[in-house]
Parts: structure tokens; C-alpha cells; sequence
């Protein structure tokens, strides 16, 4: 299991996830914490059980943020950041067209839109799970959130 952490405190800032590479888990520890800085992080190889890593998460907002992590990897994993930019892009420009120019939309553009739809759904549905899924850590600090039942499928 490859992880990222920190140097100067040893502290979990990102796990592996099935698309972790060389550079990656830096790359996600620094969007998750900006204020560290990068030359004090570092990615790890550890040869540990699922079970040794969540004994090694001490504290109820780490494994809030690991929560958060698996929540990005999930929805990166149905989307990609640059799909999602796209979508955003094309909503916008769909939703000048019919309330701005006041044109109808076409069949295909109504597909469009209930199609981007969907996708926000799924997207909303698993931030809403990852918000539930801390609120359990909150009650139960042994609480398996990687196999929870509360991700959508």
C-alpha cells in the first residue's frame, strides 16, 4: 500500500487508490492540504494490512479526510476532472440558450442536459454518502467507511 505523509510529523495525508502513480498521492496530499508544503511530504510504500492502516488513522479527522479522499477517488473514477469542466462548460452554454436567447432546446440538446444531469446526481449522491459516512465516524470511531454501505453502487 503506498501512502503520502508528512515528514516532519508522520502523519497519513493520502492513501493509495487504484489510479495511484508515482507523484500522484503528493499531488492529491496537496490539494487536500495546501498549507503544508510539498518538501514535506512524501510517498511511502508500506507493506501493512487494510486493517494496520486504520489502526494507524489516530485521530477522528483523519479519517474524516480519508473519507473526503475516497469520496474524490470515487467520483474521479465515474468522471474526470476534465469531463467535469466540459459538462459545466456545455450546461452553461445550454442554459443561455434557453433562458438567455430564449430558444428552445432540441431533442438532442434535452438529451444533453438529462444526461448531465445524471451525472450530478451521482456526483451529489456520493458527497452526500461521504458527509453520512463522517457523521458515523463521529459516533463510531471504528467505523469501516471503505466498506460502507452507505456509498451508492
Amino acid at each position: 500500500m503506498k501512502i503520502a505523509r508528512q515528514i516532519s510529523t508522520g502523519n497519513i495525508l493520502y492513501r493509495e487508490s487504484p489510479d495511484f502513480e508515482a507523484g500522484k498521492g503528493i499531488l492529491n496530499a496537496r490539494f487536500l492540504f495546501s498549507e503544508i508544503p510539498e518538501n514535506d511530504m512524501e510517498e511511502v510504500e508500506l507493506n501493512i494490512t487494510e486493517q494496520e492502516y486504520q489502526s494507524m488513522l489516530l485521530t477522528l479527522d483523519e479519517k474524516k479526510i480519508a473519507v473526503k479522499a475516497l469520496c474524490r477517488t470515487k467520483i474521479l473514477a465515474f468522471i474526470s476532472e476534465w469531463q467535469q469542466a466540459n459538462y459545466t462548460a456545455r450546461h452553461s452554454e445550454l442554459i443561455r440558450i434557453c433562458c438567455k436567447d430564449d430558444i428552445p432546446l432540441t431533442q438532442s440538446e434535452e438529451d444533453e442536459m438529462a444526461m448531465m444531469q445524471g451525472i450530478w446526481d451521482r456526483v451529489k449522491a456520493l458527497r452526500a454518502a461521504s458527509n453520512d459516512i463522517e457523521a458515523e465516524i463521529d459516533t463510531d470511531a471504528n467505523y469501516d467507511y471503505n466498506n460502507s454501505p452507505l456509498w451508492p453502487e
